[in-house]
């Protein structure tokens, strides 16, 4: 089976990750639009504490966005 290289596998909306610290709350990702394509070397990159390891954790079903919504392959994830 071929796979058609303009499907999207992966696609955000919106996405955000809000925790609650012992001196309030921290926003490690907010309002991130995001769409990968079969076939597409993505490469992401920030400074340390951006959030990558958090998105990577969310886009891999490893954790929950508090926002905003997350798609693999067609499939709802949050």
């Amino acid at each position: 089976m071929s796979v058609n290289p303009v499907e999207v596998v992966a696609r955000a909306e919106g996405l955000g990750k809000h925790v609650k610290g012992p001196s309030g709350g921290l926003t490690i990702l907010e309002a991130l639009d995001l769409e990968i394509r079969a076939g597409e070397a993505v490469a992401i990159l920030g400074a340390s504490g951006s959030g990558k390891s958090t998105l990577l954790g969310l886009l891999a079903g490893l954790d929950s966005p508090t926002a905003g919504n997350l798609w693999l392959c067609g499939r709802r994830l949050a």
